[in-house]
């Protein structure tokens, strides 16, 4: 049986152009447990000197649960920001997001790339290029780097997998109109980025 294309996004082509839309990875499971492994490492040393002179189990399980949900709700704060949804339309002669338009003819290149900017090999397209980048991902991975530094070896490798989980949903796809490179979607995995291109560099 023939299997249906995923393409990981969207796509509406109507006489006004074609829509695309696509929505954020998020922070994926990987850092989902990582957060909560980290929290609930680093929660023992904090809950045991926070309650040194507890007398009962009540209020060093308490601040430990404590622990545990603030690190959770960093986790689920990054998940929102990287889960938002994009929307953009190319019609004939312009390319429009986020209530602006740019003309097709000023663009000079799509890329696909992580938040480090690496890039990997390009192509033509309509006197500009297109440019595929591959790396790692840089500002988002800080506070995850300095969690896992805080904790034990166990906290590491929590930190470790929060790491990897971003890493892998680090991509944008972005337009460069003069000077500035334009984001179109960010925190996609490299799949979805690619189908997201290639399909975008047959319309603009």
């Amino acid at each position: 049986m023939v299997q249906n294309v995923d393409l990981g996004f969207h796509m509406v082509e109507a006489d006004n152009g074609t829509t695309f839309a696509i929505t954020g990875a998020g922070i994926g499971g990987g850092a989902w447990f990582g957060f909560f492994f980290a929290g609930a490492i680093v929660g023992l040393p904090i809950t045991l000197m926070v309650n040194m002179d507890a007398k009962t189990g009540g209020p060093v399980f308490v601040t430990w649960l404590l622990v545990v949900f603030s690190a959770l709700g960093i986790a689920l704060w990054m998940n929102s920001a990287r889960s938002k949804f994009y929307r953009f339309i190319v019609t004939r002669d312009t390319l429009e997001v986020d209530g602006k338009s740019y003309a097709k003819r000023d663009i000079s290149e799509l890329l696909v790339r992580d938040s480090a900017g690496h890039m990997a090999g390009s192509v033509p397209v309509q006197g500009g290029t297109v440019i595929v980048g591959t790396g790692v991902v840089g500002a988002a991975v800080v506070g995850a780097a300095a969690l896992g530094n805080a904790a034990s070896k166990m906290g590491e490798a929590a930190g470790m997998a929060i790491t990897q989980s971003l890493a892998k949903r680090g991509n944008s796809v972005c337009i460069r109109h003069g000077r500035h490179v334009i984001p179109l979607a960010r925190y996609l995995k490299e799949g979805d980025a690619v189908a997201l291109f290639n399909t975008l560099r047959e319309v603009l």
